[in-house]
Order: structure tokens, then sequence, then C-alpha cells
């Protein structure tokens, strides 16, 4: 059945201004062993366990919402939107939209 909200959760991106370090391979199942861990590149936190807790939060919000929304027709919820969340390290995000695929 076609879930209200989806996500996909992957990679792990050095937020330093000065750092393009980034790991697509790690999975949202490896992101504990990324808690607190330092970029091998300019020894920035990768992922704070700010971070974590709040992807966590989030999958829990998704999940909510999912259980809200079954039995129900997903079309008739109207347009599909898709967003990049970006982590700040102290546990809050920034949204932003992607482009309609």
């Amino acid at each position: 059945m076609e879930q209200a909200v989806e996500v996909g959760i992957s990679g792990i991106k050095c937020d330093a201004e000065e750092c393009d370090f980034e790991d697509n391979t790690v999975t949202l199942d490896n992101y504990p062993e990324w808690i607190n861990r330092e970029c091998p590149k300019c020894g920035a936190n990768l992922l704070t366990q700010a971070d974590y807790d709040t992807v966590l939060e989030m999958l829990g919000l998704v999940d909510a919402l999912n259980v809200s929304f079954d039995g129900f027709d997903m079309s008739d919820l109207g347009e599909e939107v898709s967003f990049s969340v970006k982590m700040k390290g102290d546990g809050s995000v920034e949204l932003e939209e992607r482009e309609a695929q």
C-alpha cells in the first residue's frame, strides 16, 4: 500500500564550510557508528548526538503520519512534494524543497 510519507535517509556529509567530505555509502543503520566521529578531512564532528536524535524523532513522526493515513486514497492528498533535510549539528534542521521529478 502506498504511504503518505516516504523517507530515504543515507550518507554522511561534513557541514564545515571549508570541507567537502561526504560518504554516500553510509546507511541509516550505520548512523550510530558515526555519532561524534571526526571528519577525516577537517576534524569537525560528522554526526552529533542531537542530530541523530532528531533523525529518530523524524522517523517516528513519519511512522505516526503513515498510520494516520492508512486506508486513505493517496491520490486525494494532492501533489507530491519532496524535501532535502540538512542537519545543523544542534538537532535543528533546514528544509529545502526539491524540484518535481
